[in-house]
């Protein structure tokens, strides 16, 4: 018996019957030439004689599932992903796709391209300021222990205060994202179809 993998008759919606006609064409070839056989053993001649002529032919995945005696003999083997490849490719999709929100939920907090300008200000706010504390502290111990503290610009402290609330936020995100990972990888056959992406 032939095993033909499902995936190499996939475009052969008519198979089985391109199996069966080949099959009978094959046995009435094979019969036909035990004629000729006979005929040559039997010195037969003139128009009682019979011809031989050329096997009948099909496609190779159609020929190798007819036997020598010309039946059909072959089983259709499914040679498809598992169920649990096609699991695993269904979380890798939903995977793919929860990492996309993320990177654009977070884009839109903290835009990938402004990162190095506001790390820059950010550390020169904290050396400006630092600079200043140590004014203080040049000008008495004494003041720097009652608590008189350089005053950082408006504009700088809101600054500082937006970046950690940046911060905060793509903490958030990335948390929902991880907590959306470990989801996914415990999604069952049963539960992947249903499952919903979160809301950054």
């Amino acid at each position: 018996m032939q095993d033909i993998p499902k995936s190499q008759i996939a475009s052969l919606p008519d198979f089985e019957v391109r199996v069966a006609n080949h099959a009978s064409m094959t046995r009435q070839w094979k019969e036909h030439q035990s004629k000729v056989e006979a005929d040559e053993r039997n010195g037969v001649t003139g128009p009682a004689k019979h011809v031989a002529f050329k096997a009948p032919r099909a496609l190779p995945i159609v020929e190798s599932a007819v036997d020598a005696d010309g039946n059909a003999n072959y089983r259709i083997i499914d040679d498809g992903p598992t169920a649990a490849e096609k699991l695993e490719a269904k979380k890798q999709e939903l995977e793919h796709r929860l990492r996309l929100t993320e990177e654009t939920a977070i884009e839109a907090i903290a835009p990938r391209r402004q990162s190095h300008v506001l790390a820059i200000r950010e550390n020169d706010i904290a050396n400006a300021h630092a600079a200043r504390c140590e004014l203080v502290q040049s000008k008495g111990f004494m003041k720097f222990l009652t608590g008189e503290q350089p005053q950082m610009p408006a504009d700088d402290a809101a600054f500082l205060d937006a970046q950690e609330a940046r911060r905060q936020r793509v903490d958030a995100i990335r948390r929902v994202f991880a907590q959306a990972l470990a989801d996914i990888d415990a999604l069952t056959v049963q539960t992947i179809d249903a499952w919903q992406l979160p809301t950054f």
